[in-house]
């Protein structure tokens, strides 16, 4: 009988391998949504003295390890992005961006603001002054409907300018793509630590994150095989870092050590300790080689949607394990309630998903929309950009 070796066709062995490491993107995708939740929902204990040292630590530890979320969010959403050469011409990537991100953001900009702008109009009406109104329709402007929409604002400034750096990165030899992208990580970080900004969509901001974009761009063209012992290596390494940092982070809270505090800046997503977590757990997940999972690549699919909406499904999740565990550790209780938080904001994302499509498919919204501001999400025929 005859022996076959698998792949032995070089583009079968590409397929294989691109397949297998997309499967790795999407359980990283997974676990910085987790990541997100563990952050806020572990954030209310992290300054309280009266849970006491060892669960002080622990809740310390899970929030700070939690903060390469963010910066591989924007990893791999450079990763995809920048190196589709058809995103180059700008009116197809600006009509697949209003899809993804650009409606998603007026829809739950809305959602978070509907109340307060409710209650604020009726305060006006009954001869209020405006001081209800003016400080939600300030944090519209501002990025900060809800505390975690400032990172949609961002993107979306992303977004605005991918089609240039995308036409740049073909222009220029990939030393130089991945030197610029090394220097602009750098800056981002000392601007990050120097300033602050109250418009999260300001360009001082939004600079601060370019450098990780661009990095998960360079990390995506340039490791061209998988090796899952250095995955391991490299993700075990990089949780590690993130746990030691936690430590600290813990003993300058417990301690009231407010000066190392402002110096090291734990709690920020570009500190040291940060950043090469988060290079460290990009790469790994970029080397490794796993077999491919219906369920991971669907449940990967609907955390855009998790992110935008657990800050409001944490409180339920909250709710419902006091009703069913009313005594529980608080680590643990922190744990599930993460846990219990992403799975019910699964379900609330494929409802309305489901129930999105389906008045897309009635109304032909999307269409419209895009015909509105003369786009167009059909991939273009003429790839070249003039």
């Amino acid at each position: 009988m005859k022996n076959h070796k698998m792949h032995d066709n070089p583009i079968e062995k590409e397929d294989y391998l691109l397949t297998h490491r997309q499967t790795s993107y999407d359980l990283l995708r997974i676990f910085a949504a987790l990541a997100v939740i563990m952050i806020h929902v572990s954030g209310g204990y992290i300054n309280n003295h009266e849970i006491g040292l060892t669960n002080h630590l622990l809740m310390v530890m899970l929030n700070t390890v939690s903060r390469f979320s963010v910066p591989c969010f924007f990893m791999l959403s450079g990763a995809f992005v920048l190196n589709n050469d058809k995103n180059a011409n700008a009116r197809y990537f600006y009509g697949k961006s209003i899809i993804s991100v650009g409606i998603l953001t007026v829809i739950f900009t809305l959602f978070y603001s509907a109340y307060g702008l409710a209650k604020g109009a009726l305060s006006v009406i009954n001869g209020v002054p405006y001081t209800l109104l003016i400080p939600i329709l300030w944090d519209i402007f501002r990025g900060r409907s809800a505390y975690h929409m400032w990172y949609m604002s961002v993107l979306l400034v992303l977004y605005l300018a991918v089609p240039y750096i995308v036409r740049t990165r073909k222009s220029i030899s990939n030393k130089a793509l991945c030197t610029s992208a090394v220097v602009i990580l750098l800056l981002g970080c000392l601007n990050a630590y120097t300033s602050t900004y109250e418009i999260v969509w300001s360009v001082g901001n939004v600079f601060n994150y370019l450098g990780f974009f661009l990095l998960g761009c360079c990390i995506k063209r340039n490791v061209k095989k998988t090796n899952n012992a250095v995955a391991a290596i490299c993700i075990v390494a990089g949780l590690l870092i993130g746990l030691v940092a936690g430590y600290l982070q813990h003993v300058i809270i417990w301690q009231n050590a407010t000066q190392i505090d402002n110096l090291l800046k734990l709690n920020t997503y570009h500190n040291a300790f940060t950043v090469v977590e988060s290079l460290l757990l990009f790469y790994g997940v970029v080397k490794m080689r796993i077999h491919r999972c219906s369920v991971v690549e669907r449940v990967a699919g609907y955390t855009f949607f998790i992110y935008l909406i657990h800050i409001r499904t944490q409180g339920r999740a909250e709710q419902l394990l006091g009703a069913l565990v009313p005594q529980i550790n608080l680590t643990l209780k922190v744990v599930v309630t993460c846990i219990l938080t992403f799975a019910i904001s699964l379900v609330v994302a494929i409802f309305f998903t489901s129930i999105g499509r389906l008045i897309n498919e009635k109304t032909n919204l999307i269409q419209k929309i895009l015909k509105l501001f003369k786009l167009d999400e059909k991939q273009p025929q003429d790839e070249s950009v003039g």
